[in-house]
């Protein structure tokens, strides 16, 4: 049906003689050369077009500061992202004016041509040209089959295709799409622009002389002045938020020279040393750079979360969202050779129908967890993901997010105690019981944090019309999950869940034993994987159809007045 289906939309656009499009599947494809940057995309590769000969972005400039009436940008190059590589391919990119919402086409204001790579392209302009409005022009022929343009499935009033000799928007024909194309350059004004480019703490970990751990903290960050002119007596204001208090301090910033990029390093600097907590905790840092004439104000502040957890990561999650295919079997390949089976969890889940007995539910609503619309995607902790498969890039990816987790990965959380019974009929009792290692937690990180318990089974393959044998283990169902996990400072959380291992689990080969039960903590914003484990099949302790030995924890209700004061446990 989806082949029919795709067969009359190409009918029928070949009939208009207009563009089309095809699902991608790479997803989030940052440029790593950000601050320069103009564009209206989101940074993801959603969809390919095809269709026509040249494509184009209509930079407003306006658009981008609605409080300043008149604004000049002064380009100096282009990063334009191509999502396949050709031998003797190229690609043209073109500089034009604004005629009443179409490219000045008479006068050209620089072209550049190249043999295009897969992913960014950098295309340095041999002059630069300024204006309050230009239009980003590459020709680039395209087709169904090898050659596209990438885009992101956001707005669309921007982005332009050409059809007999006139650029037509995007939006305008009901096209959900902006262009992965990126103005560099710079904005051109009369005011003061300062700019926080970065900012990190530098934790000093340290013993008091009675044995006591203490961190001290210092900042480092780097403050661009973007203006014409040199800027005077700007300050920093720094604030880090405990569960338990604030840290607030005022950085005097000296005189900048026009353009001037200053990177400043209190590290040791005892008048900005900030005395973290003698225990482990989560901070939340935010900074602002601020003077009275700065007109530009989207970019004076960073902020983010720093943990300091005291557990290593036993194990790393790895999920591969897949369909049973030789991209597949490639990847099994590269991460065979990278990883360490003893600290590494491997799941496969195969989110498309055609892949029965591979596919399931349980695989459908991992894929939309993490809002996946297209196959392969490799997913590392919950938090970092590789789009697709590229031969020449892929390993390398994957073992540097992947050796990251596993060298850097801190948790909070521990297991006190497991076990897990059976009996004659089938019938699972899982106990489990978490601990917080005296970690002290902001309550709405905690407010997100689920636990879920899968099912996954291991060697399959050997009767399927695959390899001989599928890498990792393959989900099979999501028995379990739960929020509201009580998981304050030095808090204990207990549970229990229970399923049939007959008739809940439809398994691919012929024995259970092959099965485990995966167990995770996971926070359903970030996505971070804070616990991880897994209990075999083959560990269960059998009973008796009707014994009461298997052991329940007592629910239990924590009651206080304040996140860190001693509990009252009913």
């Amino acid at each position: 049906m989806k082949k029919v289906f795709f067969m009359i939309m190409l009918v029928c656009f070949a009939f208009l003689n207009a563009i089309d499009s095809v699902y991608s599947a790479n997803g989030f494809v940052e440029n790593p050369v950000r601050d320069s940057l103009v564009y209206y995309h989101n940074n993801t590769d959603d969809s390919y077009w095809y269709g026509t000969d040249s494509w184009a972005v209509r930079f407003g400039f306006n658009d981008f500061f609605e409080n300043i009436d008149t604004l000049y940008y002064e380009t100096e190059g282009a990063y334009i992202y191509i999502p396949n590589e050709i031998a003797d391919d190229e690609l043209t990119v073109k500089i034009y004016a604004d005629n009443y919402g179409q490219p000045e086409l008479e006068t050209l204001q620089t072209s550049q041509t190249i043999s295009p790579v897969y992913g960014w392209n950098h295309i340095v302009f041999s002059e630069t040209y300024t204006d309050t409005t230009i239009w980003l022009v590459i020709d680039y022929p395209t087709n169904i089959s090898d050659r596209f343009i990438s885009a992101s499935n956001i707005d669309g009033t921007h982005s332009y295709f050409l059809q007999d000799e006139y650029y037509l928007n995007m939006a305008d024909y009901g096209f959900v799409s902006e262009f992965l194309f990126s103005l560099e350059g710079r904005f051109l004004f009369d005011g003061t622009d300062l700019e926080l480019k970065d900012l990190t703490l530098v934790i000093d970990e340290n013993y008091y002389p009675d044995g006591t751990l203490n961190f001290d903290a210092y900042p480092q960050f780097t403050i661009r002045n973007n203006s014409q002119q040199t800027v005077e007596n700007a300050i920093l204001y720094l604030t880090i938020d405990y569960p338990l208090w604030s840290i607030e301090d005022s950085i005097a910033i000296p005189s900048i020279n026009a353009e001037q990029e200053i990177f400043f390093d209190h590290y040791q600097d005892e008048e900005h040393k900030y005395d973290l907590l003698r225990e482990y905790s989560q901070y939340y840092v935010s900074a602002v750079v601020e003077h009275e004439a700065d007109s530009l104000t989207f970019n004076n502040e960073k902020n983010f979360y720093l943990n300091i957890f005291p557990l290593e990561l036993d194990n790393v999650l790895i999920e591969n969202a897949v369909l049973n295919n030789e991209t597949t079997y490639n990847i099994w390949n590269d991460q065979e050779s990278i990883i360490f089976p003893d600290s590494t969890e491997v799941i496969n889940f195969f989110p498309d129908i055609s892949d029965i007995p591979l596919y399931n539910s349980a695989a459908v609503l991992r894929s939309n967890f993490y809002d996946l619309t297209g196959y392969p995607v490799t997913i590392i902790e919950g938090e970092d993901k590789i789009f697709g498969y590229f031969e020449s890039t892929y390993a390398d990816n994957f073992s540097s997010l992947y050796n990251d987790f596993l060298e850097n990965g801190k948790t909070f959380i521990s297991e006190i105690d497991v076990h897990a019974s059976v009996d004659s009929a089938g019938n699972v009792q899982f106990n489990y019981e978490l601990k917080n290692e005296d970690t002290y937690i902001f309550f709405d990180y905690l407010a997100d944090l689920k636990f879920y318990a899968a099912i996954v089974e291991d060697n399959v393959g050997d009767n399927l019309e695959i390899r001989q044998e599928v890498f990792g283990s393959v989900l099979l169902d999501l028995v379990y999950e739960t929020s509201n996990l009580s998981l304050s400072w030095s808090d204990t959380f207990a549970d229990s869940f229970s399923f049939n291992k007959f008739s809940d689990i439809d398994i691919i080969g012929d024995s259970l034993n092959y099965c485990r039960i995966v167990y995770w903590v996971q926070n359903t914003e970030t996505h971070r994987i804070d616990y991880l484990n897994s209990f075999p099949f083959t560990e269960f302790v059998q009973v008796g159809i009707s014994d009461n030995d298997i052991v329940i924890f007592n629910e239990k209700i924590s009651i206080y007045p304040t996140p860190f004061n001693n509990y009252e446990i009913l």
